[in-house]
């Protein structure tokens, strides 16, 4: 794991620190597996970020004392006496040369860190957050360096956590999505179900429209089958009582009593 630790500050002030991790590559991985076993077998030791920081040189600094030695020697110079000339131009040679050396050195670490400042900010601005600033200076110009790669790792990290947010809400559209689905396959089935009892509530009225129609044909028959009983029973008792003269049923009994009188 990969971390680098990046100060919180709040006008200019620290006020937290934040570690940002991240996956290093397989490079990275064996160099600091080497470093370890050498640590284990006493060979080495875990080197100190701190003591890299403060060993990072400060060109503007260093190349105003420089400078201002080898003026002061160029002016101490003028006053050696006639009589050692030599060490006079040696002075003033070594003066005039210490100045101009450290006048071209301070120029280039200058402009290799201010080189090296500008391919940052262009990484910031293109996106290409994967480009680490291998830092060499000290000082303001130092500082200044740090500060736009504290600013690419807040950048990288921020970027990390919004790409995890995104994938944490596709997989909750997927998740929703795919209830969606369900719930309207079940909504289909539940529509299946309500036309299959549609169905056989309409097949049941059927039937009992039939029951009632059967019923009530059993109702009038059975009040045509009492009528006729009725009418039966009225003849009944008109017979068994002599009835009227005329009638049919009185007719019948005459008959038979006649016939039975003419055989005795």
């Amino acid at each position: 794991m990969e971390a680098y630790i990046t100060p919180i500050t709040e006008h200019d002030k620290i006020v937290g620190y934040m570690s940002v991790r991240s996956a290093p590559s397989r490079p990275m991985i064996d160099a600091a597996e080497a470093l370890y076993r050498a640590v284990r077998d006493k060979r080495a030791t875990l080197p100190s970020t701190l003591k890299a920081l403060n060993s990072r040189p400060d060109a503007m600094k260093w190349s105003v004392w420089l400078a201002g030695g080898g003026a002061l020697m160029a002016m101490a110079a003028a006053c050696v006496p006639d009589s050692l000339l030599g060490l006079r131009l040696a002075m003033g040679v070594s003066g005039s040369v210490l100045a101009l050396s450290a006048s071209s050195w301070c120029w280039v670490r200058i402009r290799a860190g201010l080189r090296l400042l500008r391919d940052g900010l262009c990484c910031l601005r293109e996106g290409r957050l994967d480009q680490n600033l291998v830092i060499r200076e000290g000082g303001l110009l130092g500082r200044a360096l740090l500060g736009v790669e504290s600013l690419r790792i807040h950048y990288r990290a921020t970027l990390a956590d919004v790409i995890s947010a995104g994938e944490d809400t596709r997989r909750q559209a997927y998740s929703v999505r795919d209830e969606m689905h369900a719930l309207a396959a079940r909504s289909l089935q539940q529509r299946e179900g309500l036309n299959q009892i549609s169905t056989n509530m309409e097949t049941i009225n059927a039937a009992v429209h039939e029951v009632v129609t059967l019923a009530q044909r059993n109702q009038d028959d059975a009040g045509q089958t009492r009528s006729v009983a009725e009418q039966g029973e009225r003849h009944h008792a008109g017979g068994s009582t002599g009835g009227q003269p005329g009638s049919g049923g009185g007719w019948l009994l005459a008959f038979f009593h006649g016939g039975t009188g003419s055989g005795a």
